[in-house]
């Protein structure tokens, strides 16, 4: 379901509510269109919008996902070559590494720590590295991959 954040009052928690409402306890997958973000933040998108979240805020409302059963989530409308400034890149990455982080929670919250390694290896492979949580905010400390 697409949410358009214009007709909440209180957009941050007002999307928050809507999103764990309609998911509730479901298995989901998180897809997050980079053009929901104000064109400051990101110009590097095919159809950038005016009046949208900056990045603290993009970040906080990933993080405030993590109650939800995630097993998989994206980055969407990301495109470099509209920013010559590579802001758009790196939020891009950015805010994937903080998809990947409440992912990994929702995975290990559900013993799935295989599934975790499934997801995550093959980007390592790719040389791209990724650590989500401390050792130490784990219950029981998982080996580092």
């Amino acid at each position: 379901r697409v949410i358009y954040f214009e007709f909440f009052s209180n957009v941050m928690q007002d999307v928050i509510e809507e999103a764990k409402s309609i998911i509730g306890n479901d298995p989901a997958y998180l897809s997050f269109d980079i053009d929901c973000l104000d064109p400051v933040y990101s110009p590097g998108t095919g159809t950038p919008e005016l009046g949208g979240f900056n990045n603290l805020e993009a970040q906080l409302l990933i993080r405030e996902l993590v109650d939800l059963n995630l097993y998989g989530g994206n980055m969407v409308e990301v495109a470099p070559p509209f920013d010559p400034t590579g802001n758009t890149a790196l939020t891009g990455a950015t805010l994937m590494f903080e998809i990947l982080c409440v992912v990994a929670q929702s995975l290990y919250a559900d013993n799935c720590l295989r599934a975790m390694v499934k997801v995550i290896w093959p980007m390592e492979a790719r040389g791209l590295s990724c650590c989500c949580m401390k050792a130490s905010s784990f219950p029981e400390s998982p080996k580092v991959f």
